[in-house]
């Protein structure tokens, strides 16, 4: 059959009208046709009309979050490891070298030091005090060093629990934990792991579980150690030294008897003067002015170690008018009376009868 439409006519849309060209069509269709080409633009540009993202910032993305992942692990392990610092709870580490008790110096339960020793230095700590920490760190090391080595000091150490009142649970299981370790001859090692191990206070560093861990690592035999700690054992123990507590402050410390006033512990420059105010006194010492008694009794004292006391009590020196007058004449003095030496000056102007 043959067309019998006129020559040249367009034939018939797909939908039954004639086509319409594109200079006719309306505002509207124009309108849909940008939003349509706007969205498969984006669509592109974010990966797809999935809504997510391109391959290229995927990879970016995961990248970018691994770096600050790694760099969290380092830097959340420089922070809560650092000596004194809070602790990541995981395995405990050995003490860092700079404030190992020495080996070398003489350990009689919790006393470090020579029986000769010149005095005693208590030292009453809590094992959770950062300024404690400090104080063990900086300045201890070199108390041992200066003043217990060469027999000045023998030091003491004593518990004064302060960090979480009322019960001071972690203060208290840390030192029932170092009294544990006494009990088999190594309560300082104990001291050198547990302020090792110091972190945020009552933060768990020092729960019964980490306790274990750190007397295994310490080398204690965890057969007697593991019971002490889980039972407690010193606990009525500690409790009794806090009815002798000399503050309410820590570290206090306490030379025979008397405490000490440092306003910095953690600075061993004040620690050194403090304990020098006491043991090293500066004394007077007598002019060539002085009377010959004067001068007697410097020369006694230069020769015997004072105490503490009498040399901080030492009277001043005598003045030169206070000297007694010397005798007119060195003939003037008979020989062999005791007597006549008190009465030198009447014996040289007494005429002879």
């Amino acid at each position: 059959m043959t067309d019998s439409r006129p020559g040249g006519r367009p034939s018939p849309s797909a939908k039954g009208g004639p086509p319409v060209p594109a200079s006719r069509r309306s505002a509207r269709q124009r309108r849909i046709s940008n939003r349509e080409a706007n969205r498969s633009l984006s669509r592109a540009g974010t990966g797809g009309s999935g809504g997510g993202l391109s391959p290229i910032w995927t990879v970016t993305i995961a990248a970018a979050a691994v770096a600050l992942l790694v760099f969290g692990i380092f830097g959340a392990n420089q922070l809560f490891n650092a000596p004194g610092g809070p602790k990541v709870l995981g395995t405990p580490f050995p003490p860092p070298s700079g404030f190992v008790t020495p080996a070398d110096i003489p350990q009689d339960g919790r006393t470090l030091g020579y029986s000769d020793a010149r005095a005693t230095l208590e030292l009453w700590e809590d094992f959770q005090c950062t300024v404690c920490y400090g104080f063990t760190v900086n300045s201890e090391p070199q108390v041992i060093a200066n003043f217990v080595r060469n027999h000045d000091l023998k030091i003491v150490f004593k518990d004064l629990l302060v960090i979480g009142a009322p019960d001071f649970v972690e203060s208290k299981a840390a030192a029932n934990a170092a009294l544990c370790g006494n009990d088999q001859g190594k309560f300082w090692i104990m001291h050198d792991w547990l302020y090792g191990n110091q972190g945020r206070e009552n933060s768990g560093v020092f729960a019964q579980d980490r306790l274990l861990l750190i007397g295994q690592l310490a080398g204690l035999d965890t057969s007697k150690y593991d019971p002490c700690v889980q039972k407690g054992a010193h606990y009525s123990d500690i409790a009794t030294e806090q009815s002798v507590r000399p503050s309410n402050s820590t570290p206090t410390l306490v030379l025979n008897g008397q405490i000490l006033s440092i306003q910095d512990p953690t600075d061993y420059s004040q620690v050194a003067a403090a304990l020098n105010a006491v043991l090293h006194p500066i004394c007077a010492t007598p002019t060539p002015s002085s009377s010959s008694s004067a001068s007697a009794t410097a020369t006694a004292s230069a020769t015997t170690a004072p105490s503490p006391t009498a040399c901080q009590t030492a009277s001043p020196s005598p003045t030169p008018s206070a000297s007694p007058s010397p005798s007119p004449s060195p003939t003037a003095t008979p020989s062999g009376s005791a007597s006549a030496t008190s009465s030198s000056t009447a014996s040289a102007t007494a005429k002879p009868s």
